[in-house]
């Protein structure tokens, strides 16, 4: 019996270095996503999307699931799931002689019809929100029956969603039926819905891996209860974008085993598992292997599922050198709308100092840093109130940067100081439009959109009818991608420019719905030619889109960004933490909706505040009360702090931030609590040492904890996402990679809470090691009782 698992084991093994044997000449170097699909629905997916190549030569084999179209010429491929298929797939084809997979989902999405009754005789009624990308040219509702209420079915999956009805193509209102709304960014309101989808998924669970001289061996456990039985057959293992053979595949009852051959791995693997069955599919669960080890072995090793964001805005953080501090001389500017004297020799002292490398950042995100405007303009919005350029989104020349900011020697020695830290560097890049003053405008004005539409309107801040045109004002034209090539390879060009000049390790793309794909795909094919191949090093991307999942998915694959701000997430998440009457529920019923659309282990950003919007503390101290304009308190009441208890809630939310999957970006002053009402206010003057109160201080000595939390613990950066309880004012998950399991609970109750939290038989846990915030605990037979202390955050290790 022992020679023949002896003889089982070498066949095992063998067998996978035969098939890893080809690695040599794949030339695909990304990790292709998983093509996420909708039963019975035909969906089209540009190739460059799904890896970089230089050409793409393709040969696609059948599928029993999906039916596959692929044009060479358009370099699109139709997918066509059947009506009745449900699951995961795979998809093989022929690139460059070698065979590949791409890994697919089918879905079932859930009907909802929507309903209005008007009180009076309309001419068209449309439903518009989140879930499609608030269109105003929709197919109206209809009313079949005569009966005078408008109705509209979409196929919609689980999560919540915001909307309005749109009348005669002019009024917009909320849901007179649903009671249910909530505050936009404007300050007004939308209704909003929660669909919830009442099934239990299986789910592979982590149970570790064995290292020996010449193979990795990676385990998982799956809930065979809710599977039935499984064979390796049911199993779908990628090994980047090849299927690990069955041989390699071990299955002993509710056991998974893949065994790969550690010489025969590229420098960085990534190994995907899932168990398809009838009616059934688990999601992915993912190891990524470096150097023949295990991710987050080696703390020194940096990958972007480490990363830590600090975001700066540069005029607004520290004055480093008072020689190049001009303000705008205008009077009607107001100071908040003007320059301060921030630089980046001022980002440089903090620093030289250990700021950032003492809080645990280790990525560092600047505004954007071109030359702006020396005077100040109008914005085109009632009261018509004057601004500056001093956030750098005004950019009046290519190259140069603001004489207020520095120079690009200056950046140089900023993005070298910080690499010798450990710490990388990306910049904010505008691609969308110039500032009137820019030469591009004034000598080639063909690049441009126009302003005027042709029903006579001003083709202003229409940011969802004219997407990909609208101006943000009279006075920053819209470049038009679409119809200049010229214009197209310039911006392009110059992006890349920045990226080699500078050396930086990355971009923030601002507006980047406006923007069309093509631009995203030129751009990423150039930085990939130009610099990730030649200079192997890795240029990442992340972009901001305010819009439904769809849209701001389109945009993030291996074609285009690597990620964008989970702003969906975000919104869902004030709503929880903010609004006593929600439920933690819904977070959750989020959090699983963005894994649907971007898989557990995503790069998405995830944020407690940003630039654009209304501080997480001035909402949490009341400071801006439903029906209010957070413009005019931004102007006029600027909010302070005047609750302890808001700041124990802040410290909850950061630490929901730093624990779910996705990148943290800490927007500069959260670390202490910064408040502010909507730009400008929420763009203060950062304060330092002294100048912060003994609340700030305590406050951003709680956060340095926070933030060591994920830095410390890889299951927190690499590791899945599971939720163990979840009710109105608690949220507990667990976080797991091969290398460990971590508890995070998470209460926004003001009273002290007892909660059980009753593991399941495969997390198996023997003991509880308290990591953060804990106070008493007990473990008995697989149940952890905790008591939950008021606005409270606790954080476990699990043994």
């Amino acid at each position: 019996m022992k020679r023949i698992n002896l003889l089982f084991s070498f066949l095992i093994i063998a067998s996978f270095l035969m098939h890893c044997s080809s690695k040599k000449t794949q030339d695909i170097t990304d990790v292709i996503d998983v093509v996420r699909l909708s039963n019975g629905q035909k969906d089209t997916v540009f190739v460059s999307d799904l890896f970089y190549a230089p050409k793409y030569d393709l040969k696609f084999f059948k599928n029993d699931h999906i039916a596959v179209k692929y044009s060479p010429g358009s370099k699109y491929i139709v997918f066509t799931p059947d009506d009745s298929f449900v699951g995961l797939t795979v998809i093989k084809f022929k690139y460059n002689s070698q065979w590949f997979h791409i890994p697919v989902s089918v879905k079932k999405r859930i009907p909802y019809t929507f309903k209005y009754r008007p009180r009076k005789k309309v001419e068209s009624v449309r439903v518009i929100g989140s879930f499609n990308t608030w269109n105003r040219k929709s197919i109206p509702m209809e009313d079949p029956d005569g009966d005078g209420t408008f109705e509209k079915i979409f196929w919609l999956d689980a999560g919540r969603y915001e909307y309005r009805f749109y009348i005669n193509g002019k009024d917009e209102i909320i849901d007179p039926k649903n009671k249910s709304k909530i505050m936009n960014s404007f300050g007004e309101y939308n209704s909003q819905l929660i669909i919830k989808e009442n099934k239990i998924t299986p789910r592979l669970v982590n149970r570790g891996y064995q290292k020996k001289e010449s193979t990795i061996q990676i385990s998982y456990y799956i809930d065979s209860e809710n599977a039935g039985p499984i064979t390796n057959d049911n199993v779908i293992c990628l090994k980047n974008n090849v299927l690990v053979p069955t041989q390699s595949i071990r299955v002993n009852k509710n056991v998974i085993q893949v065994t790969l051959g550690r010489s025969f791995l590229e420098p960085n693997t990534t190994i995907r598992t899932a168990v398809t069955g009838e009616n059934f599919a688990t999601p992915f669960e993912q190891v990524i292997i470096k150097n023949g080890d295990i991710a987050g072995s080696d703390p020194k090793s940096f990958s972007w599922h480490d990363a830590i964001v600090y975001s700066i805005v540069v005029d607004r953080f520290f004055d480093g050198d008072t020689s190049n501090t001009q303000k705008v001389n205008h009077p009607q500017l107001k100071d908040k709308a003007n320059y301060y004297g921030g630089d980046l020799q001022g980002v440089m002292q903090k620093l030289d100092e250990g700021y950032f490398t003492d809080l645990g950042i280790n990525v560092l995100w600047l505004s954007p840093l071109n030359q702006t405007p020396l005077d100040a303009y109008q914005e085109y919005p009632e009261p018509h109130r004057f601004y500056s350029g001093y956030h750098g989104y005004w950019p009046i020349d290519p190259t140069k940067l603001d004489t207020r900011f520095g120079t690009m020697e200056l950046l140089q020695e900023l993005v070298e100081k910080a690499h010798q830290k450990n710490i990388k560097v990306i910049l904010d890049y505008v691609s969308n439009h110039v500032h009137e003053e820019h030469p591009f405008f004034k000598e080639h004005r063909s690049w441009f959109g126009t302003l005027d539409l042709p029903d006579g309107r001003k083709n202003l801040r229409l940011w969802d009818e004219y997407r990909l045109t609208t101006w943000f004002e009279p006075y920053l034209p819209s470049f038009d991608y679409l119809g200049s090539e010229t214009a197209l390879k310039t911006m392009t060009d110059n992006a890349v420019w920045w990226l080699k000049e500078s050396n930086a390790d990355g971009f923030r793309q601002d507006a980047v719905k406006h923007v069309p794909s093509r631009f995203w795909r030129t751009l990423t094919r150039k930085i990939n030619s130009q610099i990730e191949q030649p200079e192997n090093r890795k240029i990442f991307q992340i972009g901001e889109s305010f819009g439904s999942y769809a849209l701001t998915k389109s945009y993030v694959n291996n074609g285009q960004l690597d990620a964008q701000f989970n702003f969906n997430l975000y919104n869902t998440a004030l709503y929880a933490f903010l609004n006593p009457e929600a439920g933690f529920d819904v977070l959750d019923g989020e959090m699983s909706k963005t894994f649907e659309n971007y898989g557990m282990f995503h790069l998405m950003g995830n944020l407690m505040d940003s630039h654009d919007k209304i501080r997480f503390l001035a909402l949490a101290d009341g400071d801006i009360p439903p029906g209010s304009n957070p413009a005019e308190i931004a102007w006029n009441d600027p909010p302070k702090v005047d609750s302890l208890s808001s700041y124990k809630l802040a410290q909850v939310y950061m630490t929901y931030l730093m624990t779910i999957p996705g990148i943290p970006f800490v927007y500069y002053g959260d670390e202490f609590g910064m408040t502010g009402s909507i730009d400008p206010d929420n763009r203060r003057p950062m304060r330092f040492g002294a100048d912060l109160t003994k609340a700030e201080q305590q406050m951003k000595k709680k956060i340095k904890s926070i933030i060591n939390l994920r830095r410390d613990n890889t299951a927190l950066r690499y590791g899945d996402f599971k939720t163990i309880y979840v009710d109105k004012d608690i949220y507990a998950y667990v976080r797991s990679d091969m290398h460990q399991k971590v508890l995070v609970v998470l209460s926004k109750s003001r009273d002290e809470k007892i909660v059980g939290l009753n593991f399941s038989k495969l997390l198996n846990v023997k003991s509880v090691i308290p990591l953060f915030g804990v106070k008493r605990y007990s473990l008995i037979h697989n149940v952890l009782d905790v008591t939950v202390a008021p606005l409270s955050s606790m954080v476990f290790l699990l043994h």
